[in-house]
């Protein structure tokens, strides 16, 4: 997602979680809760003038 915020490309987000299974556990929420995290970054407002 980095580079294409950097060229000012527009990225088309299809998220499908489908929930994690228990054998996944905390490791699956854990790549999620970092995938989620960026896509709020990328998305916030540029404080850049």
């Amino acid at each position: 997602m980095d580079p294409a915020v950097r060229t000012c490309v527009p990225v088309i987000e299809i998220d499908d979680n489908g929930g994690a299974r228990i054998k996944e556990g905390v490791a699956s929420l854990g790549g999620y809760t970092m995938y989620f995290g960026e896509t709020c970054r990328l998305r916030a407002p540029s404080r850049r003038s």
